[in-house]
């Protein structure tokens, strides 16, 4: 799997802070941004990475891969 080192770090700091808007803040970045580069890796990899259903987003099974994969 490649991923790109910004994919990792925004990943990481989702998962880490529970949501996108507080990784936003912790990357001081636009939520907007960090939105576009998962929207961004899912298309590039052909699977979702959170499921959106509920008020907060819960990784799938194949985004728990992709984060194992991304903090190796």
């Amino acid at each position: 799997m490649n991923l790109n080192l910004e994919a990792m770090v925004v990943l990481d700091a989702i998962v880490e802070t529970g949501s996108f808007a507080n990784a936003a803040m912790k990357l001081n970045k636009a939520q907007s941004a960090i939105s576009y580069q998962i929207k961004t890796l899912e298309k590039q990899l052909g699977t979702k990475i959170f499921d959106r259903k509920n008020y907060r987003a819960e990784l799938t099974e194949a985004g728990k891969v992709i984060l194992q994969e991304a903090r190796k």
